[in-house]
């Protein structure tokens, strides 16, 4: 196994998977605020729409794996597992850490002027920093272990399509005699 070479492939699967999931993250924080209960509907079936559109990402990066960078499939399998699960942690910890900055501040500016409003502000201020590490933790491990299994499943798949359409090498037995 060629470690550089899994890497080099699953660059660029990460990227877009992290992206991808970026914007499924806006669209439905966007549809939410916009439609309230039916957003949360329409969030759904976009968030599906983008998870396919993922599940092939995945599996184009095990067949890129095979194709471009002629590794086997165990390596592709884990290129495509590289590229899920790194993407998938990394948008996780950056959402909870965003999601904590805002719930902070709300915290904090909701702290009085008066002594009693500020330390309410600052103990609402450590339960929230507690929460969050309870949270990101708990996520991190459920959502980690979804995408290492999605992204196995399908960087198999992408990586078995690509070495069975892959040209197969002449064996010595097929090669014709000189005289």
């Amino acid at each position: 196994m060629d470690f550089k070479k899994i890497i080099n492939a699953a660059k660029v699967p990460t990227i877009v998977l992290f992206v991808l999931g970026v914007v499924g993250t806006v669209i439905g924080l966007l549809l939410y605020r916009l439609l309230q209960d039916f957003g949360i509907l329409v969030g759904g079936a976009v968030g599906a729409c983008i998870f396919a559109i993922q599940c092939i990402v995945i599996g184009w990066a095990g067949y890129s794996a095979v194709k471009k960078y002629q590794l086997d499939l165990l390596s592709a399998t884990l290129t495509g597992t590289f590229a899920s699960v790194i993407s998938n942690v990394t948008l996780n910890i950056i959402t909870s850490l965003i999601s904590f900055v805002i719930l902070l501040a709300a915290y904090l500016t909701s702290a009085r002027s008066n002594a009693a409003g500020t330390a309410a502000g600052g103990a609402a201020g450590i339960v929230a920093l507690v929460e969050l590490a309870i949270v990101l933790a708990m996520s991190t491990i459920f959502w980690g272990v979804i995408s290492l299994v999605v992204g196995i499943v399908f960087a198999v798949l992408g990586g078995f399509i690509a070495y069975i359409t892959k040209p197969q090498e002449k064996s010595i037995v097929d090669k014709p005699k000189q005289v």
